[in-house]
């Protein structure tokens, strides 16, 4: 806006300085343009009065003109003013003039090399002389004063100096941007004019106030609402100035609820929101309600309480949008794009940096770039190829970049960054055709042997009755799955209805899963930890389960068993580009009823899930412990290894440490310590190109609020970004945080919510590949009144999508435990209901890992085998399951 200003202050000014020297516009006047004699065909004369009013050149009509424009440096417009040439370059500029690029005019000067030898440019793009001087009294001669800090004369040093219309910049008087002293509202903000330079932002109305006259009022009411004080009814205005509506229900004899006049109290058995944390339920008769509070962080609308989609009245950035939450937390009342001030977004604030302090972000299409912690410089990476940045990382293309593809059924294209489908295209399935190639073609649907689900084209073979689910095309009666005609346990189907399996095939020990990593979308690697007959003590190790045709199960490997530095535990893994795996446990002892941590390790494992060379130290000071490891590998080779550390014993005192390691397992770096204490459960995930983000939680002990939180560790070598909180807990406790790595490039983050009930509910956050919030708040899984939903895991699934896993428990018992799995697209649409994974449910079915295998996952649990001991914690089980929600039998 001020480039603008500062075109019309030039014109001006040239239009001023311009008349009444011979050099400027020569006005026509009484003298000149009284009127002229015009002969007309029958030899009469005519008085002609020139028609020069508001002009300063062109033709009078009559014959004359209004005035003559400076030579080489003005031209006349069609209204009569006398304008600066307009310009792309100074090509296009007559004589000795160029081209101010800000203005696209024609100027004497845009510096002081475009002005003859002792003459400067000064802010009006016009040559001065200069004129040295120590004193007013060298300046006199001029009508200047003396600038004695730069030792020249000038025409100002305040606007003080300068004519009435007119304000002092860079020494020079020019004509008034805007009235001084004034004041006016844009939107929400209230913008000044100081000294006539120009307006300025002073201020901006918050969300209960509105601008009108250059100035913030207070909203008579909440606009648009309704509501009863007393027997009368209000209504607000759409704009929260006034009250348009002012009725007392009393008089008709009605009752005033919700801002109406109605017969009754309520509509009988209705819902309302009283307000933002009320929920009332009308009584049958309609004469009454019930109260209700929502839960912390939520908020009531229409007939239900929803999960906050950020903090009330909270600044926050989405995005490049510095944005403020409204007061009940169900959106944004202000937001501000920064980049249109040419600003970044910082902590909810348009700062004037160059970039946002420590965040990674893209330069374009080929080039990352990593933000200093001060915001004023980055440092770029260039892509590799086949690559294209998004959200600040380099990811792996997934199509050809405008090549035509499948997005399930509907026929598109790939986008111009070759990182997913363009949104849009023809649904095949629409027009009874399938997808192949990008292009729609005949399809001829296939319901052999199928009484129920797709038929390949986009339609059904059939539904089932009420009660029943689809399986596998069929429609079994409630309590069955399938009916192999055989009693062989673990078969995949027994007893019409168990289609789990059994990890393990021995049948003495005591195994739980830690872990599952899918191999090569036919393989699964299950890490373990227990008692198995490789050893009588605790170990921890792996398995590989292959799905190339009935489930096998491989030969168990041991990793690391029991020793003087305690007993192994909390194993996790991760796969390499070669199929190879880097795998990280902890040493834990328990002395005397005293749990102590004796440090994290690692080893490298082969294709096969054996492990290779010895097991190496991640990180083992000599004081301190360390517990609860977590691995992220890149395609290049190197990990990122996290874990809690704390020194000595101090309670309370763990903190989240990362470290870079090489592809041969050598540290890169040091140990970072990347949160404040209390901290509880971290997890890592990394995409291809080497971005990694962290999660973590606040343990319960910790003060005020639970949180989760969320960092990006863009690679090795490379600073760590700033911790983002992905949800505050202000009332209960968020717990047990989960990671993955989507093929968008984007992250999946998942927790467990306890909320200050006690009740436990899963929901997630999509993260960006720099690790910001993405979307809103997803509830995943809600707590039933019997039951809670905890230790949430996800991974990511072929389309971009995602799968998670939970485990349901009562309080009161946690024998009536049980499995859940859902998936998502990569929209973060439910592709089904909730499955019940496990069949069995005599005792404690427990912390479930699920991987992607191929284009359907597998769900693991250790849970009590039947006929075990009582509270025994037994064997490993598994299903296997697609993405259409059907068990795959085994």
């Amino acid at each position: 806006m001020r480039t603008v200003e500062l075109m019309f202050a030039l014109v001006g000014l040239v239009v001023l300085s311009c008349g009444g020297n011979g050099r400027g516009p020569v006005l026509a006047t009484d003298g000149d343009h009284g009127g002229q004699e015009t002969t007309i065909g029958d030899g009469r004369s005519e008085v002609c009065s020139p028609a020069c009013e508001g002009r300063q050149c062109g033709p009078d009509g009559c014959g004359g003109n209004c005035g003559e424009c400076e030579p080489l440096l003005q031209q006349c417009s069609e209204a009569g003013k006398c304008e600066p040439f307009p310009c792309q370059s100074s090509k296009d500029c007559p004589g000795t003039l160029v081209c101010a690029d800000e203005l696209d005019i024609c100027v004497a000067c845009v510096g002081d090399e475009d002005c003859p030898e002792g003459e400067a440019c000064g802010p009006d793009h016009a040559c001065h002389a200069v004129h040295p001087c120590t004193s007013d009294k060298e300046c006199k001669d001029f009508e200047l004063v003396c600038d004695k800090a730069a030792g020249v004369c000038v025409q100002c040093l305040k606007s003080e100096h300068c004519e009435a219309g007119k304000y002092c910049r860079e020494g020079f008087c020019l004509p008034v941007l805007c009235e001084p002293g004034a004041s006016k509202c844009d939107g929400s903000d209230v913008l000044v004019c100081p000294d006539g330079s120009g307006w300025q932002t002073a201020a901006t109305c918050d969300v209960l106030q509105y601008c009108e006259d250059g100035q913030c009022k207070d909203l008579v009411c909440p606009p648009a609402e309704t509501w009863c004080e007393g027997s009368v009814a209000f209504e607000c205005a759409a704009d929260g100035k006034s009250i348009v509506s002012e009725e007392d229900c009393a008089v008709t004899k009605l009752f005033c609820f919700a801002g109406q006049c109605i017969e009754t109290v309520c509509t009988p058995e209705a819902i309302y929101c009283l307000d933002a944390d009320t929920v009332a339920t009308c009584a049958e008769d309609g004469m009454g309600f019930a109260e209700s509070d929502c839960p912390a962080q939520h908020y009531c609308q229409g007939e239900e309480c929803l999960p906050w989609l950020c903090e009330p009245n909270i600044a926050a950035c989405n995005g490049t949008v510095a944005a403020v939450c409204n007061a009940t937390g169900s959106g944004y009342a202000s937001q501000t794009d920064c980049t249109a001030l040419k600003n970044v977004c910082v902590d909810g604030k348009c700062l004037d940096l160059e970039c946002s302090p420590s965040q990674a972000y893209c330069i374009d299409q080929d080039t990352s770039a990593l933000c200093a912690a001060d915001g004023l410089s980055h440092v770029e990476s260039d892509c590799q190829e086949k690559q294209s940045c998004q959200d600040g990382a380099c990811l792996p293309w997934t199509c050809m970049p405008g090549e035509p593809l499948c997005d399930g059924a509907v026929a598109t294209f790939c986008d111009e960054l070759g990182l997913g489908a363009v949104v849009g295209g023809t649904d095949c399935a629409a027009q009874k055709m399938a997808c192949v190639g990008g292009q729609c073609v005949a399809c001829s649907p296939d319901c052999a042997g199928k009484w129920c689900g797709p038929d390949g084209c986009g339609g059904v073979c059939g539904a089932c009755d009420p009660g029943q689910a689809c399986i596998n095309g069929k429609c079994p009666p409630p309590g069955m799955e399938c009916d192999d005609g055989n009693d062989i346990d673990w078969d995949g189907c027994t007893d019409g209805k168990i289609t789990e399996f059994r990890v393990n095939e021995w049948l003495n020990g005591d195994l739980r899963v830690t872990d599952l990593l899918d191999l090569d979308a036919k393989r699964v690697l299950v890490g373990w930890f227990g008692i198995s007959p490789l050893s009588p003590a605790k170990s921890v190790g792996d398995l590989v389960v292959s799905f190339d045709g009935p489930a096998t199960v491989g030969q168990p490997n041991l990793m690391a068993t029991a020793s003087a530095d305690g007993n192994p535990g909390a194993l996790r893994s991760c796969a390499r580009k070669d199929g190879s795996v880097v795998s990280v446990w902890h040493a834990v002892k328990d002395t005397d009823g005293e749990t102590s941590y004796l440090g994290v390790h690692g080893r490298f494992l082969d294709a096969d899930g054996k492990p290779v060379g010895d097991a190496f130290d991640l990180s083992q000071p000599a004081s301190g412990e360390q517990r609860d490891p977590d691995a992220g590998c890149i395609e290049s080779g190197p990990f990122l290894a996290t874990w809690l550390e704390r020194p000595g014993t101090v309670p309370y005192s763990w903190t989240v440490r990362a470290r870079w390691f090489d592809e041969q397992g050598a540290p890169v770096d040091v140990a970072a310590e990347l949160s404040s204490t209390y901290a509880d459960r971290a997890r890592s995930a990394c995409q291809p190109s080497g971005a990694c983000v962290l999660v973590w939680s606040h343990s319960k002990a910790a003060p005020g609020s639970n949180s989760v939180f969320a960092l990006l560790a863009p690679g090795p070598g490379q600073p760590y970004g700033a911790p983002v909180t992905v949800h505050q807990n202000v009332a209960g406790t968020d717990l047990r945080p989960d990671i993955a790595a989507l093929a968008t490039g984007d992250f999946m983050v998942l927790w467990e919510n306890e909320d200050k009930n006690g009740k436990h509910t899963i929901v997630g956050h999509r993260l960006s590949s720099s690790g910001l919030l993405k979307g809103d708040i997803k509830l995943i899984a809600a707590a039933p009144d019997w039951e809670s939903s905890s230790r949430p895991t996800v991974a990511a699934v072929l389309g971009g999508g995602w799968v998670c896993a939970w485990q349901g428990y009562s309080p009161e018992d946690n024998s009536q435990g049980g499995i859940s799995t859902r998936a998502y697209g990569s929209d973060d649409s439910a592709l089904f209901g909730v499955v019940n994974v496990n069949s069995l449910h005599d005792g404690l079915q427990s912390e479930a890992s699920v991987t992607r295998l191929g284009d359907a996952f597998v769900v693991a649990w250790w849970g009590n085998f039947p006929g075990s001991p009582p509270g025994s914690a037994a064997e490993i089980f598994a299903q296997r399951i697609d993405l259409q929600g059907n068990r795959l039998y085994r």
